[in-house]
């Protein structure tokens, strides 16, 4: 993941808020959050083995181990256990499989997501609308000759956040 991107991503969190970063890959998002947007902690899912173990060794690397947990398990499901979270971030997956992940998940503890989808934008956003989300916050930016929407919706319109 080029830097451009982390930080565009990043620039939609909140100060001091928490978050779990589905698909974390090697965690480069939670690690830019937890260091230079002063996260309070963090939680993240992989489910491929290898960019789990690179995500730990990435985590300890920075020492930051203490303020994030990394479990390996499919979307949403290995932190089932959490009363909530301020942000639920999905990036880099396409919109079917991001939509899939939110509405399998029992517990819809997050009442804001940072969605970046790596396909059909126009789904993604017809399912935000459709759920009574909306968008509070949008970036594009361009890597490697494709586009990237970056969205943060939020459920509730009477919030005031950056």
């Amino acid at each position: 993941m080029n830097k451009k991107r982390v930080e565009a991503i990043c620039s939609m969190f909140v100060e001091g808020s928490t978050f779990l970063d589905i698909g974390t890959d090697h965690a480069f998002i939670p690690i830019f959050l937890l260091k230079n947007k002063h996260a309070i902690n963090g939680f993240a899912t992989e489910i491929h083995q290898g960019p789990f173990e690179n995500a730990i060794k990435n985590i300890k690397y920075h020492n930051l181990d203490h303020r994030m947990e990394v479990k390996l398990g499919n979307g949403i499901e290995p932190f089932k256990h959490l009363q909530s979270v301020d942000y639920l971030i999905i990036t880099g997956l396409g919109t079917s499989t991001i939509i899939d992940i939110i509405e399998n998940s029992k517990n819809k503890f997050w009442d804001r997501m940072i969605l970046e989808s790596t396909n059909d934008v126009v789904k993604l956003r017809k399912w935000v609308k459709k759920n009574n989300y909306y968008i509070e916050d949008e970036i594009l930016i361009k890597e490697s000759n494709k586009y990237n929407f970056i969205l943060r919706i939020n459920n509730n319109r009477k919030t005031n956040v950056k």
